[in-house]
């Protein structure tokens, strides 16, 4: 497990910042880690903290890109 890493609440999957791409960005994956997929590309020096909403849907996390601070939130499937 990643440590900034968050299962969803019925423990069949995770979401996780990785770095397994050459950036730190945000990923899904089966709880096993299978399955894994990238849903950010910011490139950013910082990107992590990554939550599900209470639905499963989708997934808040914070970010620098370009410099500036946000929290952001994407689509548990990436879109």
């Amino acid at each position: 497990m990643q440590a900034d890493s968050e299962f969803f609440p019925d423990g069949k999957r995770i979401v996780f910042a990785s770095d397994r791409s050459g950036e730190t960005e945000i990923w899904v994956a089966n709880a096993d880690g299978s399955d894994a997929l990238q849903l950010t590309s910011f490139r950013a020096l910082e990107t992590g903290t990554p939550h599900w909403s209470p639905d499963g849907r989708w997934i808040a996390f914070d970010s620098r890109p370009r410099g500036r601070s946000g929290v952001f939130v994407i689509g548990a499937l990436g879109r």
